[in-house]
């Protein structure tokens, strides 16, 4: 899935990462080409992914299979 057409509000799950495997994560912000932040209501665990930080964006492909 494109990083680029995830809309506050959809739901992502983590495919990688024995401990949150499955987790299903809202997106709550996704500003094009500054940052998208995912969060998990029951585990109060959220992610901030940012466009322009290649690391983040290989963890995003890691952890939910986003592609930029």
């Amino acid at each position: 899935m494109n990083i680029r057409n995830l809309q506050v509000g959809d739901t992502i799950v983590a495919k990688n990462s024995y401990s949150d495997r499955g987790t299903e994560y809202v997106v709550v912000t996704n500003i094009l080409d500054d940052v998208l932040f995912l969060w998990n209501e029951h585990k109060q665990k959220g992610f901030h992914i940012f466009y322009d930080s290649e690391e983040d964006l290989k963890f995003a492909k890691f952890k939910f299979g986003l592609e930029v």
